[in-house]
């Protein structure tokens, strides 16, 4: 299986700078994020994705899905009897790039809702880096005989129905096959109930081999802000329940049965350092896929997405060291940005290379913000800000460089700015994950 890398560049701890450089694992594609801890050197990035952003009509599938809610009070049953009703919910997901294999989790979470009998399609919610950079789904169900506690399991084709990178969050749909019952989880009614110290179950297919693994631990915080890298800032839960690579987009359960969260990262350096995104956030996210997405005759042609979301295809980085113009020896740090030249409507706007961001306007239902851009915190602040529809303008001025001679023959480059200072507007259009 294809292994990739991702980071969380910070989380808001006092002790993270002492242990910055040492939390790495590797992980595959449907696996548990894989994360750096560092306090310094943030990043806003948007490249590397297979993605683009495009116009969307307004016209969409009815939302005609239900789910089963549960307000997390007491159960009747005994552990063992829980974990036999909710592990069916969790399935194994894989999905195949022309590249490699991913293997990852996902929760059965919605049902058809036209036929209450009989649902004809289910939709399982999982992360968007299991599925991310794949173009065809297999959903592996597990099934539990009530009479003998024989298991098997059964792999269904999936189709996928929206993403979203930022969110973390994909749906995927599979459809029922006449002889098999299909179990859903009962989602929790409210995800901000779930308190430090509950009791938790997290399910998932761990290595991409063990479906259907069971791990218990505790909630260790509910918000915890986390910065990972190619995704932004994230609010998630965090727990002491084992988590591995796997086990992405799998179900975090309190001891009731109601699901409370989906599984998206952790470390292996450091047991009980596990995250999961609220129950709350990834429904509202898989809400607006469903919502959204459009079919015709049972195929999916037009992948849903969460209105407002938008990307700009811009990555930005302090850059250190550059001279004010070509003759000055005054040197600064600058956030510097540069464009994705396949999905990012600003490359008509500013061109290519290097721009350094002095300011940034943005105009929203008429009103206008103008926002200093000082640092690189400054400009993902500003970033999350903008929603679909917002016009942005850019003061930037652009970054050049010469080779300097330093002497016995060897040089070096110089990066300086150029005199010019420059605006380029764009409309932010909404962003719409597609399969590359």
């Amino acid at each position: 299986m294809k292994n990739r890398t991702r980071k969380i560049v910070s989380i808001g701890i006092t002790m993270i700078a002492l242990i910055a450089l040492m939390c790495v694992f590797s992980a595959g594609c449907g696996s548990s994020a894989v994360l750096t801890i560092t306090e310094n050197n943030k990043q806003y990035s948007t490249f590397g994705y297979g993605y683009v952003s495009v116009e969307v009509p307004e016209t969409a599938t009815s939302y005609n899905v239900k789910v089963s809610t549960g307000t997390g009070s007491e159960s009747n049953k005994s552990r063992v009897e829980v974990i036999e009703d909710i592990r069916p919910t969790v399935v194994d997901v894989y999905g195949y790039a022309a590249d490699g294999t991913s293997a990852g989790s996902g929760v059965i979470v919605y049902a058809d809702a036209s036929t209450d009998a009989s649902p004809e399609y289910y939709f399982v919610v999982t992360n968007h880096h299991v599925i991310e950079g794949c173009s065809t789904f297999t959903v592996s169900l597990l099934f539990i005989n009530k009479d003998t506690g024989e298991e098997t399991y059964d792999n269904y084709s999936a189709d996928l129905i929206g993403s979203s990178p930022s969110r973390d969050i994909a749906v995927l749909r599979i459809e029922r096959k006449s002889n098999e019952e299909i179990k859903t989880a009962t989602v929790i009614e409210d995800s901000d109930t779930v308190k430090v110290g509950m009791d938790v179950l997290a399910i998932g297919n761990p290595l991409g081999i063990l479906g259907g693994t069971v791990t218990m631990g505790i909630v260790s915080a509910t918000a915890r802000t986390v910065t990972v890298d190619e995704v932004g800032s994230m609010t998630l839960m965090q727990t002491d329940a084992a988590i591995n690579k796997g086990n992405s987009g799998g179900g975090l359960f309190d001891t009731n049965g109601n699901l409370i969260g989906i599984v998206n990262s952790g470390y292996s350096s450091y047991e009980g350092l596990n995250f999961a995104i609220p129950l709350n956030d990834a429904r509202f996210a898989a809400d607006s896929f469903l919502e959204t997405y459009r079919e015709t005759d049972g195929k999916v042609t037009q992948y849903g997405y969460v209105k407002g979301d938008t990307e700009l295809g811009i990555g930005c980085r302090t850059m250190t060291n550059v001279y004010e113009n070509s003759t000055s020896d005054i040197r600064g740090s600058y956030v510097v940005a540069g464009v994705n030249s396949t999905t990012s409507p600003l490359l008509p706007a500013w061109g290519t290379g290097s721009q350094a961001i002095i300011s940034v306007k943005i105009t929203s239902n008429g009103n206008t913000v103008d926002y200093a851009i000082g640092n690189i915190n400054d400009m993902e602040a500003v970033m999350k800000t903008i929603t679909a529809g917002d016009t942005i303008e850019f003061t930037y001025r652009s970054v050049k460089q010469i080779r300097v001679n330093i002497g016995m023959g060897l040089s070096t480059t110089k990066y300086y700015l150029d005199d010019n200072t420059q605006t380029a507007a764009i409309t932010a259009p909404q962003y719409v994950y597609l399969i590359m």
